[in-house]
């Protein structure tokens, strides 16, 4: 899963509104709503990830999952 799928679970399991989260992170909801919806269409940008973890006062590595693929290359 990534980042923003990730996010958009939290988000979901917790109950929190995406109109409450665009309010106050001044987020598009034609941003949001694509990437933090039932189904992920878009993913966040770097920028719009930090806003929402912001908002939800919540580490933005608690989404991070590092490729283990990835990981092993770079330590080969």
């Amino acid at each position: 899963m990534s980042a923003t799928e990730l996010l958009s679970q939290y988000i979901r399991d917790r109950g929190f509104s995406l109109k409450a989260i665009s309010n106050a992170t001044g987020l598009p909801p034609g941003v949001l709503y694509p990437s933090l919806g039932k189904t992920t269409r878009r993913v966040l940008r770097a920028d719009e990830f930090l806003a929402v973890c912001a908002f939800l006062q919540v580490e933005p590595m608690l989404f991070y999952q590092p490729d283990k693929e990835v990981l092993h290359s770079a330590v080969s």
